[in-house]
Formats: C-alpha cells, structure tokens, sequence
C-alpha cells in the first residue's frame, strides 16, 4: 500500500508540473545602432555563434523615424511611434504645449508625453515584477506604474556593472524576481555615428561588447536555464557621403519660416506652426520648388509609409531626406560619418536596408537554427508578451503571429 501512494504522489506531482510549468522570463537586450549585416561584416564571435544557434530574423525593420527613442518605445508597445506619443528624440507637442528632449530628464519622466502601455506596465499590473536597465521611457510612471526597478540612464555606467546587476536580478528567485528585463548598451551607436559603420573603430566597438555579452549569457543560463534572451538592435546606420547635405531654406527665402519653430536637422526636420504662420500646405510646397534631395509633406500629403497622418507631434510639416543625405537648417552642425533616421522601406529604397536592424533569440521559447524573414519591428512586445502570458490591447499595430515561425510550438 504504500507503494502505491508513492506512486500516486510521483504521477500527481508530475501531472501538476505538467499543467503549471515554470513561468518563462525574458532579458531584452538592445544594442543601439547594430546594423542588419554587422555580425557578417565584423564577425564577432559570439554573436555569430548566438545567431547560428538561434531563432533569427533576416533582418529588424525599424518603424519611421529610424531614431532611438521612438524605436525602443515601439519595440516595448507594440505601437508605431505616431500611436505612441515619442515621434523623435526630440519633439514639440502641441497637444500638451511642451517640448520633448531625450536629453532632459523633466521632459523623459513626464507620463504625458507617452501614450501607450510599454510591456513592463502590463506585467506590473498583474503583481509581476520587471526590471529595466536605461530602457529608454522606462524613467516615466506610465498610467501610474513604473517597472519594479529602473535604473536612470547614466552613460558613463561601464558594462561590467551593467551586466553584473542584470545577473543579480537572474539570479532571484521567488515572487520578486523580475518577469521581464531590459538591458540597454550605446557603443555601437556611438562608433558608427563617428567613424562609420565599417570602420575599425565600430568594429572594436562590437567586439568588446560581444566579449561581455558572451560572459552575460554563459552566466545567466548557469542561474536560470528558464530565460529566453532578445537582443534586439532599434536601427541600422547608414554611411554617409561627404557633400551629400542641402539647406532647408535657400538665400532668400528665409520669409518662409518666419512664425515656425523648427526641430531637428540631418535625416528629418519637423516644422511646428506658431501664431499667424503661413498656411503649411503653401510652405511646404515652397519648400518643395527649391529641394532637390529631399521633400516636405503635411500631415495629409506625407506618403503612408511614413505613418504620420494623425498626429500633430511630427510637425505641421514634415521634411525628409533622400537617403544618406542630410538637410541642414540654419542653426545645424556637421554631419559625421555615419547616421540613420530616413525610412527603412527598403522596396522604396534599396538603400533603406542599411537602417535594419538585428532579432536573435535563444531560450526555451525558441526554435534552434531558424532564420525567419525580415518583419517590423513592431511584432516584438507582442511575441514577448505571449512568451510571458500577458494578455495585450487588440488595438496594437503589431502582431505576435508574424514572429510564432521563432517559437516552439506548444
């Protein structure tokens, strides 16, 4: 008799198991500026082993503008940046009469800015802890909840310290340990805007970052084989020609802009109305007469694959570039070697590829050794969310559908 309720026990425990297995986490890790192509162009040797054992995208196509900000926000929302409140890295908003600046902490903070619920805010309110390491947004109380830790963006953090507290919150266990995580590094970015994406310095840039990713990993499926690790990138980069800029505004005709505030300069310039400005169809199509490399559009005659016809925050005019051009405006600096922010619509323009960027995925979600076609980037807080059981809006712009060829089937 006691055999058998032993064995009773054994088939119970395992039939328990089986009807609530060990709840899936995710690290997601961006980093910034990592070009489609990068890991066949440099070779770094972990990534090249992560992605040939993993589950791949071809490519990451960014949503437009092809910026840090607005990327990471849709990367989190599963929303265009037109539908999720940060346009650009910086923006005015004429719907709450402010600026936006990534760069200043009052403005990066400020909920009102941000109109759609980041992932971190849905596993919140289920009582699921997240943890988010200089996530762009992440310092903002979303609908009145912010991830369980943030950690503010300091730049001058090093990596190691970086990766060392994202082992810790690996390592937890129990009802605080975090769900969902991010992590977020710059280097990359930051080589290819100043030597170029194939220049040595870029190169030694993702070297010294895949040799701290390898330990990351290696460690992290020691303290937890349940995660699944995303490394994402937010855009590409494009190598810019020297002479490839054109002035917004030509000798005489600086009337144009008088009564517009003017935003940005490079890839994009937005054109924000002030009080008895100029109609913006008119100046937009006086613009238009003198440009040569690139094109402004009102908020109703913008091309639908920029996405911005319903939002006052992309300006009242809107200016963009040619690919690897770059408008200057009067108070622009000079460009460096590399760059990105145009259009990733790579069948508008072949060129537009360069702006990709990269989805590898390893852990008990994922396939091995698949590589999926090049889909937006805006299907990945829905795939995240289904591999963490969280229920999303139905009013998303992505779909978790376009990514399940990655994923195990259940």
């Amino acid at each position: 008799m006691p055999y058998i309720f032993a064995l009773l026990s054994l088939l119970l425990a395992v039939a328990t198991h089986a009807d609530n297995p060990t709840p899936q986490r995710v690290l997601l890790i961006s980093i910034d500026g990592y070009r489609h192509d990068y890991t066949a162009l440099h070779k770094p040797p972990f990534l090249t082993e992560f992605r040939q054992r993993g589950a791949v995208l071809a490519s990451l196509r960014p949503a437009f503008p092809t910026k840090t900000f607005p990327n990471h926000l849709t990367l989190v929302t599963g929303m265009l940046p037109a539908h999720h409140g940060i346009v650009y890295n910086s923006f005015y908003a004429p719907d709450i009469g402010r600026p936006y600046n990534k760069s200043q902490r009052a403005a990066v903070t400020n909920p009102d800015f941000y109109l759609a619920e980041p992932l971190w805010v849905l596993l919140e309110r289920q009582g699921r802890k997240t943890a988010t390491y200089f996530w762009p947004g992440s310092e903002a109380s979303i609908g009145g909840i912010s991830p369980s830790i943030v950690k503010p963006y300091n730049k001058s953090t090093p990596t190691q310290a970086r990766i060392d507290e994202v082992l810790g919150w690996i390592g937890q266990r129990g009802p605080d340990a975090p769900a969902f995580m991010t992590l977020y590094f710059s280097q990359v970015d930051d080589a290819g805007h100043v030597h170029g994406p194939t220049s040595k310095a870029t190169k030694a840039a993702i070297f010294s970052l895949d040799k701290q990713l390898k330990m990351l990993w290696t460690q992290a499926q020691k303290l937890d084989p349940s995660l699944n690790l995303v490394i994402v990138s937010d855009h590409g980069m494009q190598a810019l020609v020297a002479g490839q800029t054109e002035p917004l505004v030509k000798a005489g005709s600086e009337q144009l802009l008088e009564n517009y505030r003017w935003v940005g300069n490079g890839p994009t310039v937005q054109l924000y109305k002030k009080n008895n400005a100029t109609a913006p169809a008119r100046v937009a199509a006086a613009l238009n007469q003198t440009a040569q490399h690139f094109a402004c559009h009102t908020p109703v005659s913008a091309p639908a694959a920029l996405a911005i016809t319903n939002t006052q925050r992309m300006g009242d005019i809107l200016c963009v570039a040619d690919q690897r051009w770059n408008i200057a405006t009067p108070n622009a600096r000079s460009f460096s070697k590399g760059n990105h922010g145009w259009h990733a619509q790579e069948q508008l323009d072949p060129a537009a590829k360069d702006l990709h960027g990269i989805f590898y995925a390893q852990g008990p979600a994922f396939k091995t050794g698949v590589v999926h076609t090049t889909q937006d980037n805006i299907h990945v807080m829905p795939l995240l969310a289904k591999i963490l059981g969280v229920e999303t809006s139905k009013d998303l712009d992505g779909s978790a559908a376009a990514l399940t060829p990655l994923l195990h089937q259940n």
